[in-house]
């Protein structure tokens, strides 16, 4: 949950798109399989609702994750059995897990899937997150940050018109896929690799939607870069609860650059490879398969970057389209969702959560939230949308004691018992929190 500033400048010299290499009759428009309104959640996740079976869920959506996966508290709340695995699952801090488990039915927006294989695992997750959602393998991904939009695309279109959005100049990334056979059989993730500049040297990198934070591998700090950690512009921020000696330090880079991606003053979180120590541990007996690009990367771009783009990745051209963060209101809609039926939003709403408790009144004129809430000690308006399963609002807060205005944004799903659970943020922190109607 840790966020830092950095620029983001995308320069003017990639905004042409290459000439297509099909003709025109041999290459359509751009398909949209399903798209989603997401939910914010700590660190600025990208967190998906999702169906399993009646239940309604957030997912975060994970480009660096391994395989899809659940908790093991989310597989006995939602009394999924369990497996062993033949191959395992290793998380960056080295824990390990070598069972799964089969989720009956599982849908995404309008797609629905049966007999979904998903690992259990290694860590548990932030309160209110149930699972990680990897990327499916054969769709494009469309990646609306600002816009709060997940999209799911058929590869089949015209070479380099994927960016439908209002843009005022777009990178266009060369990526490679480095596909790791961890998890159940058939369920390889495809982790997508850039080439990257980091203060004048080349590095491949990691697109990780599950990073808070961006990461170095602390073999390539002090190996290629002469990081030395006990200088005075490298901090120790922590270290793993399992090996107290593998320590975590952080420094700030001046450049970081991809294709005419300019990123000034990146921090980076020096991490000891756990992982690849973690599989070396496992060759005699074998339980663990290695990915095909073993371990830690040597760089990982985490959302203190991401959440400052627009990105769609083409599997089929091997390439990553990068805008910057346009306006919501110019941006062409991902998804086309209505008010869920059967809610009924309008009423009285109690809040339950750490930070704060309102009770609030609520009127719904067709997606459009307005209303009021009442804390201990504030009161203020609200406004908001829904769509579909996702409901946003905001509170403009003012303390009783002293007039002052504070803005609480709250983004969450709406389940079947038409509770509301999601995160609630306010100057960067966030936290779940639970909304019944009264």
């Amino acid at each position: 949950m840790r966020a830092f500033g950095a620029l983001l400048c995308i320069g003017l010299r990639v905004a042409l798109f290459p000439h297509s290499a099909f003709a025109a009759d041999q290459c359509g428009p751009l398909q949209r399989i399903t798209g989603v309104d997401t939910v914010v959640g700590p660190g600025g996740y990208m967190l998906v609702p999702v169906k399993i079976g009646d239940a309604q869920r957030l997912l975060l959506f994970d480009t660096g994750g391994a395989v899809s996966g659940v908790t093991s508290q989310a597989a006995q709340e939602l009394h999924l059995p369990t497996y062993n695995s033949r191959v395992g699952l290793v998380g960056i801090n080295g824990a390990k897990s070598t069972r799964y488990t089969i989720i009956p039915s599982l849908t995404i927006g309008t797609a629905e899937s049966k007999s979904a294989q998903y690992m259990i695992l290694p860590n548990s997750m932030p309160s209110g997150i149930a699972g990680v959602l990897a990327p499916a393998t054969g769709v494009d991904i469309d990646l609306d940050f600002a816009g709060r939009k997940l999209s799911f695309f058929s590869t089949d279109h015209c070479e380099g018109k994927v960016v439908y959005w209002p843009a005022q100049a777009v990178a266009v990334v060369p990526m490679r896929v480095a596909v790791s056979p961890m998890g159940p059989p058939g369920q390889g993730a495809e982790h997508i690799i850039i080439p990257v500049t980091l203060d004048g040297k080349q590095l491949d990198a990691m697109i990780d939607t599950g990073a808070t934070t961006n990461v170095l591998n602390l073999r390539v700090a002090t190996d290629r870069f002469g990081v030395d950690v006990s200088a005075g512009d490298v901090q120790q921020v922590g270290q793993f609860e399992k090996s107290p000696s593998a320590r975590i330090y952080r420094k700030r880079f001046a450049t970081l650059a991809f294709e005419g991606v300019m990123v000034t003053n990146p921090v980076m979180d020096l991490i000891p490879d756990m992982q690849t120590k973690a599989l070396g541990d496992e060759r005699v007996t074998g339980s663990l398969t290695r990915p095909a690009d073993r371990g830690l990367p040597d760089l990982i771009i985490g959302m203190p970057i991401l959440s400052k783009t627009h990105m769609y990745i083409a599997y089929r051209e091997r390439k990553v389209y990068i805008t910057a963060a346009a306006d919501t209101a110019q941006v062409q809609p991902a998804s086309l969702t209505q008010t869920s039926a059967g809610s009924n939003f309008s009423g009285s709403w109690k809040i339950a959560s750490q930070p704060v408790r309102p009770a609030c009144e609520i009127t719904l004129s067709g997606n459009e939230l307005k209303g009021s809430c009442v804390g201990a000690a504030a009161k203020g308006d609200v406004t908001g949308t829904v769509a579909g399963q996702t409901v946003r609002w905001q509170w403009k807060r003012i303390a009783n004691n002293n007039g002052n205005t504070s803005l609480w944004n709250f983004s969450g799903t709406v389940g079947s018992d038409n509770s509301i659970n999601g995160f609630l943020e306010q100057n960067g922190r966030s936290a779940p929190f639970t909304a019944t109607k009264q």
